[in-house]
């Protein structure tokens, strides 16, 4: 692995509404060797470009770090 970690990207519109059901609400990964799952709870979250924050990061970051699991979750994204 190298010395900044592993990155996982998404892409969902900036601005737009994700639905998590619990159908796609679970994040399953592993970390040198030791696999993890987290529990994304169930609801709509909002992204919003002009504040540059994620419902959606927000809770996984807050969910991750209750269960101490060895994961950082941010907001990116590029102009065009």
């Amino acid at each position: 692995m190298s010395r900044y970690g592993q990155q996982a990207w998404g892409s969902v519109e900036l601005g737009s509404e994700v639905n998590i059901s619990v159908d796609n609400n679970s994040f399953d990964f592993n970390v040198d060797g030791s696999s993890f799952s987290l529990a994304i709870p169930p609801g709509k979250y909002n992204t919003s470009r002009e504040r540059h924050e994620s419902e959606l990061v927000e809770v996984m970051t807050k969910t991750a770090a209750n269960l101490n699991l060895p994961v950082h979750f941010k907001l990116g994204g590029y102009a065009l």
